[in-house]
């Protein structure tokens, strides 16, 4: 099976949920997607740019080594290997919904890392975008209405101001903040905001919407009660209108539908956490969801 092409047995998430307005990830979600999931920048240690070059899913229907480009000329671990690459960094997050609705960065020092000395960066020994080191983000190719949204993240550091996971002008997906501001995460909107009692750390899974904050399947106690509406999402890893608000942990994965997917969240993160082996389905911690804005993990 070339890679890019998904198996006739393979069901992604899109499969089992569709009509997502745009979804990102660093394994297949569609099999009717037969595009890239990422497009990395090749570096050598002097630092030296080499090339931009797009990647397809593997065999196994996520990014590896063995993944090869759209011109089915090398695989990653060849690419990385011939060009004496030590450092790539995402340029692109291609849309698996099929909506063509790419998130993508041109400033080379605003990409995130992806590949560090010649080795595919991982989380939970799966490939990750590194959002540590910089206020790293990506605009998509176009503003898009979110109502629910669904995402794998590992959140690494609590700011005393909120980061966005992702987010339009004034509005998104936020953790952490201080008692003067917010403290948590939750979903700011233009009618509001609402957050979750408590901050959650780590690996998790998170859903949510202008009414209800899930964590790994459980729906969260909230510390304000303003409902959030739905919002314009503009970019990944920040906000818009306030770029140093930016996202600090590990990517992997986020969703976005503009349509209520109550009814779905427990099936999503649990899609999501077969895979990723977030959390133990028994003991509510690992995964976020929220909706009818958005969901974020």
């Amino acid at each position: 099976m070339l890679s890019g092409v998904a198996s006739a047995s393979f069901t992604g998430l899109l499969d089992e949920y569709p009509n997502a307005a745009t979804a990102y990830s660093l394994r297949l979600l569609n099999s009717n997607y037969t595009g890239a999931l990422v497009e990395i920048a090749g570096y050598t240690t002097t630092p030296t740019f080499v090339e931009n070059k797009a990647f397809l899913p593997d065999a196994n229907n996520k990014l590896s080594l063995t993944s090869q480009d759209v011109g089915l000329t090398t695989t990653l671990g060849d690419w990385i290997t011939a060009n004496s690459i030590t450092d790539g960094y995402v340029r692109t997050f291609y849309d698996n919904s099929g909506n063509a609705v790419n998130a993508q960065q041109t400033t080379p020092s605003l990409q995130a890392p992806i590949i560090s000395a010649g080795s595919l960066l991982v989380d939970n020994g799966k490939p990750m975008v590194d959002f540590t080191g910089g206020d790293y983000y990506y605009n998509l190719s176009s503003p898009t209405t979110v109502l629910w949204s669904f995402g794998v993240q590992n959140v690494t550091a609590i700011d005393n101001i909120v980061n966005y996971i992702f987010g339009g002008s004034g509005e998104g997906c936020f953790v952490g903040g201080t008692a003067a501001s917010v403290t948590g995460w939750g979903l700011a909107g233009s009618t509001g905001q609402r957050e979750a009692d408590n901050e959650n750390l780590g690996q998790i899974i998170r859903a949510w919407s202008g009414d209800k904050l899930f964590a790994n399947g459980v729906e969260e106690g909230y510390s304000q009660v303003q409902s959030a509406g739905d919002f314009d999402l503009i970019m990944l890893g920040s906000r818009s209108d306030a770029l140093a608000f930016s996202f600090t942990g590990y990517f992997q994965e986020a969703v976005f539908y503009n349509s209520n997917q109550e009814a779905n969240v427990i099936g999503i993160q649990s899609n999501q956490n077969d895979y990723y082996s977030i959390y133990s389905p028994s003991s509510g911690i690992g995964t976020w969801a929220i909706g009818t804005t958005f969901i974020i993990q």
